[in-house]
């Protein structure tokens, strides 16, 4: 990269001095070059389609052209790696990482409304359109991250600090509802957009995010945020705040349509293409949640004495309550025990299921084996189903634990497919003495 740089010190000088018309090929080539030299860039595209469908001929239009503009700005030594397409009123709205340039899509071209130069100040930041406006939230450069939220100002060309997210720390976050969330590694804000972005919270919140850093990616859907965080894979559920985590391969097509590829998002979709705008597949987060686990997050009250004074308040009732129902469960296991020899002998006959699944002792069943023997197989609906199944394996269970003071019925990851889930049958026990 340092050669590369002094190359081009040295083309820009030829340039200046515009001294021969050798100089002038001299340029022309060394730019060749300096572009040659360059490491194979890892970029991202992505289409945030708000309106109608986006047709892939159009697409075929814009893309090529932004990549000129991705390349030449890689050109200038500008280490970016993504670009993102909004829209506005249905028009398309080029904004490249790394710099304040918004291209607007005219007839066939992209034209810079940006009118100043300076650039640099939002790697890795995020991008979103919120009632015809353009915004950038966070990212960093001059050896500084920032949480700050800039807004673009067409009529003058030029990009404005929403005074409220001054000296706000690195977060990720999304507008919902006309509510602004950020999270830092520690700490939530929520500010009220119609109100100009004032603060309504600030409160202790921890994603349990490792490494949410500056290489983020973030995909900004209708009701959720993706963030690719080093193998890993976050989903934040805009309605409620819940965060969930998979390690295995949800959307795994987005890392295919790197390169020059394209990702195009629509409502809670999305759909990656290839270099060559090819479809490689298309993804609904509803769907892809089944590869996720839902995660805890520390959220605590805000800071004050009241909220603590109740804090301890609730911690001591639910102290008490432990206490009371470990008194009680004692005191029911006792009596279980007493009666142990008569039940248990009678277990079998008056829990026919019980009966069945004792004979699997030790195995695993998959989902389909243990639908066969709850004889809930035939039921149309999955949702449906589902409910079947986890209202007896909580019956059978509690009525199993009851008599041998175990679970029956143990779910698990299967080993062969961490995706799905097997059921365990345990043995049955001897008798406590």
């Amino acid at each position: 990269m340092d050669l590369i740089v002094e190359i081009r010190e040295y083309l820009l000088f030829l340039h200046r001095t515009q001294k021969t018309r050798m100089s002038f090929y001299r340029l022309l080539i060394g730019i060749i070059i300096s572009i040659l030299l360059l490491p194979n860039a890892q970029s991202q595209f992505t289409y945030h389609d708000q309106g109608a469908p986006v047709p892939v001929d159009s697409l075929e239009r814009l893309l090529p052209s932004a990549q000129l503009i991705y390349d030449s700005i890689r050109a200038r030594g500008i280490n970016v790696n993504r670009a993102d397409i909004v829209e506005i009123s249905d028009k398309p709205y080029l904004l490249i990482d790394g710099t304040f340039n918004v291209f607007e899509w005219e007839g066939d071209k992209w034209v810079n409304r940006y009118n100043n130069i300076f650039f640099g100040y939002n790697f890795k930041s995020t991008k979103f359109v919120y009632k015809d406006h353009i915004y950038s939230l966070g990212g960093y450069g001059f050896w500084n991250s920032h949480g700050q939220l800039i807004e673009f100002l067409p009529s003058r060309g030029e990009w404005e600090i929403i005074n409220s997210t001054r000296g706000m720390p690195y977060a990720t976050g999304y507008i919902y509802e006309d509510m602004l969330y950020l999270y830092t590694q520690d700490s939530a804000y929520v500010m009220d957009v119609k109100d100009h972005f004032s603060l309504v919270a600030n409160k202790s919140y921890r994603l349990s995010i490792p490494n949410m850093d500056l290489k983020n990616n973030f995909y900004n859907f209708e009701n959720y945020g993706l963030i690719y965080v080093s193998g890993s894979h976050y989903l934040i559920e805009k309605q409620t705040g819940q965060l969930y985590k998979s390690i295995l391969s949800p959307f795994k097509m987005i890392l295919e349509s790197y390169g020059k590829g394209l990702t195009v998002i629509r409502g809670d979709s999305i759909l990656c293409y290839n270099d060559h705008l090819k479809p490689l597949d298309s993804y609904s987060v509803k769907a892809e949640l089944k590869f996720f686990e839902r995660q805890k997050t520390m959220d605590s009250e805000p800071r004050s004495n009241h909220y603590k004074i109740l804090l301890i308040v609730l911690i001591f009732m639910l102290v008490v309550i432990a206490l009371s129902f470990w008194i009680y469960r004692s005191m029911k296991r006792n009596q279980v025990l007493e009666s142990f020899d008569q039940l248990s002998t009678n277990i079998h006959e008056s829990y026919p299921i019980i009966g069945k699944l004792v004979a699997y002792a030790g195995q695993l069943l998959s989902q389909d084996e243990l639908d066969e023997i709850f004889e809930i197989i035939d039921i149309p609906t999955s949702e449906t189903q589902r409910y079947k199944r986890a209202q007896i394996i909580r019956e059978v269970n509690q009525t199993y634990e009851r008599y041998y003071n175990i679970e029956l019925i143990v779910r698990k990851r299967d080993i062969k497919d961490k995706r799905v889930y097997v059921y365990e049958i345990n043995s049955e026990p001897q008798k406590e003495n």
